[in-house]
């Protein structure tokens, strides 16, 4: 957690502040408190609050700040699509690691709310064009993956040759 570059995901406040007024909480600490909350199924700001304060592992995990609801809340709010980069970085190593390489899908949650509206019925067409933009985007990930690989040799081997100079 500590590895990632917040700033360039799109966190905000990941620049300390000086000057009048309260400092924010550092991205990381706000991150690590949703992603913990995540795991043991805590989707609420109030109760994430409640766990800054109760279980030990949980203040450990947080250096023992203690955010308000709202300001969970905000976080939330205000770094939604870092929180989706910060997924699709994880999903990436996860698929560099080959801890999963993509061809089973599972939902998380076992929670399902029935709804037979015809605008929520998916015909075997659409499904299949769904299935075409996945194919697409994984592809698209792929192809990302592989030019980051490329830069990252072309750096290693630019080092390397200016050591031998």
């Amino acid at each position: 957690m500590n590895s990632l570059e917040l700033k360039e995901l799109g966190f905000t406040h990941t620049e300390v502040k000086r000057g009048i007024g309260q400092p924010a909480y550092d991205p990381a600490i706000m991150l690590k408190l949703y992603l913990y909350g995540y795991q043991w199924r805590i989707r609420s700001s109030r109760q994430l609050e409640h766990l800054t304060r109760d279980p030990l592992e949980a203040r450990w995990l947080c250096q023992q700040a203690a955010p308000s609801y709202k300001t969970i809340a905000n976080f939330r709010k205000d770094n939604v699509k870092a929180l989706k980069a910060a997924q699709r970085g994880f999903a990436g190593l996860c698929r560099a690691l080959g801890l999963f390489d993509g061809k089973q899908v599972e939902i998380d949650g076992s929670y399902l709310k029935a709804d037979a509206n015809a605008s929520k019925i998916h015909t075997n067409k659409q499904l299949q064009r769904q299935l075409r933009q996945l194919d697409e985007f994984n592809a698209d990930e792929i192809e990302a993956e592989e030019l980051a690989e490329v830069y990252d040799l072309k750096a290693k081997l630019g080092y390397w040759l200016e050591r031998q100079k």
